[in-house]
């Protein structure tokens, strides 16, 4: 979890000025004790300058976005593409360099449309089916 300048894509998804500061996080999700996904998030941190802390705190975006006065957001577009895998997140997800990947780019907003989270999560084919109904 860090601070830094938000990237062009990040503050157009945001709806924040270019060069703003974001709050960072990323991680890898793990089920029975299998790597089966890297995530990063960003969100502006003008408007949840206490979110860092709350995270750390609470390990969980949900109620630190609740401490933060969003109740409740909604999932306003998920982008599906599939990567191979670099060496570097093979190695995080104890798979080989060039497996396939399925790379999600989503987009959160409050329940007025204001996006609060972009974030892109990248899933081991080996292990992760996603399943969209409608």
């Amino acid at each position: 979890l860090s601070q830094r300048l938000a990237t062009h894509e990040e503050a157009s998804s945001l709806k924040i000025k270019k060069n703003s500061k974001v709050h960072h996080y990323e991680g890898i999700s793990f089920a029975d004790d299998e790597p089966i996904a890297l995530f990063h998030s960003v969100f502006c941190s003008k408007r949840f300058p206490a979110l860092a802390e709350y995270i750390e705190d609470l390990q969980s975006v949900t109620q630190a976005l609740k401490k933060c006065g969003v109740n409740d957001y909604i999932r306003a577009s998920t982008y599906v593409s599939a990567v191979a895998a670099s060496s570097l997140q093979a190695n995080h997800l104890r798979i080989k360099p060039n497996d396939p990947l399925l790379c999600t780019t989503s987009l959160n907003t409050d329940q007025s449309g204001t996006p609060i989270e972009f974030g892109r999560t990248y899933f081991s084919g080996k292990h992760v089916t996603l399943s969209y109904e409608a």
